[in-house]
């Protein structure tokens, strides 16, 4: 008969294959955890390394390029402030790097789920298991997230530059500045017509964003306006049958003069500001009184 094995030597050979087990299943753990943590730092490496590798230098290529573009984006932006502001009022620019959120956070989340199959999660123990899935589910649920919610904040952004600025293309400055007109209106329920009875110009710094506010009194007389205008060509020597806040209403009543013109009364008027201060207008904004009271109901009347 062949000699018995001694018992104490069964218990070491047991203890030794369940440590070696352990280490295994250590081992396989800390590799899942590294291929989700390659994937946060570096989209594309764990499929490159242990995956697809196709996949992986496709991630990979387009992640560099997006920090690249992302990195020279905002040294222009230092460099040349003008660029920072035209890219954050243009709504087609707004609208593509909305969709462009939108995009990586399906892509970057299907890479997570692909890196947690990567890491073989069935050849895990039950409680390492547990554990991938939700750091996994984590890390999706975070950047992808993240990504969606900057999506919502650039859509939020756009529509309120389409609203802000209706579908007028952005002007670049003039003399370096942007020059705004702000004007409030008279036109309401049971009013008949138009009057700008506030106009006011805010002229921004480019460079700086500093801002002058010029306000122009609405009973202003015999006024220039700006060279080459329509107006001027009517007004030569000045607008002398109203004030300033009559333009509005003069060129409502002599449409034919502005046949290309959506807002006759809005543009006269500018060409009477213009000529008036010297500035050219980029952009105008107007609330009346309907708009006022549609304000004062969304604010809510204070207690």
């Amino acid at each position: 008969m062949p000699p018995a094995s001694s018992p104490g030597l069964l218990d070491r050979q047991r203890a030794a294959r369940f440590s070696t087990d352990e280490r295994a299943a250590r081992v396989r753990f800390r590799r899942a955890m590294a291929l989700m943590v390659m994937t946060l730092v570096l989209p594309g490496s764990a499929q490159l390394v242990a995956g697809n590798r196709r996949i992986g230098r496709i991630a990979l290529r387009v992640w560099a390029v997006l920090v690249v573009g992302f990195l020279l984006t905002v040294v222009v932006s230092l460099v040349w402030h003008q660029v920072a502001f035209k890219m954050a009022v243009n709504p087609s620019l707004l609208g593509l790097l909305r969709i462009g959120l939108m995009l990586g956070a399906i892509a970057w989340a299907a890479l997570f789920v692909d890196a947690w199959r990567i890491g073989q999660p069935l050849t895990l123990a039950m409680n390492h298991r547990r554990a991938a899935v939700g750091v996994n589910g984590f890390l999706c649920l975070s950047v992808a997230g993240s990504l969606l919610f900057g999506a919502h904040i650039v859509g939020v952004q756009r529509d309120f530059m389409l609203s802000m600025f209706s579908n007028g293309a952005a002007t670049g400055a003039h003399d370096g500045r942007y020059n705004v007109l702000l004007i409030g209106g008279d036109s309401g329920a049971g009013r008949w017509g138009l009057r700008p009875d506030s106009m006011t110009v805010a002229s921004i710094d480019a460079d700086t964003g500093r801002t002058v506010l010029i306000s122009l009194p609405r009973n202003m007389s015999n006024f220039p306006f700006v060279k080459g205008s329509v107006m001027r060509k009517q007004f030569p020597h000045g607008f002398d049958v109203d004030y300033l806040n009559g333009v509005s209403t003069w060129a409502g009543d002599h449409t034919d003069l502005f046949p290309h013109s959506k807002n006759p009364g809005i543009d006269a008027t500018i060409m009477g500001i213009e000529g008036i201060t010297g500035l050219k207008i980029n952009y105008w904004a107007m609330v009346n009184l309907e708009g006022f009271k549609d304000l004062v109901d969304a604010v809510g009347a204070s207690p």
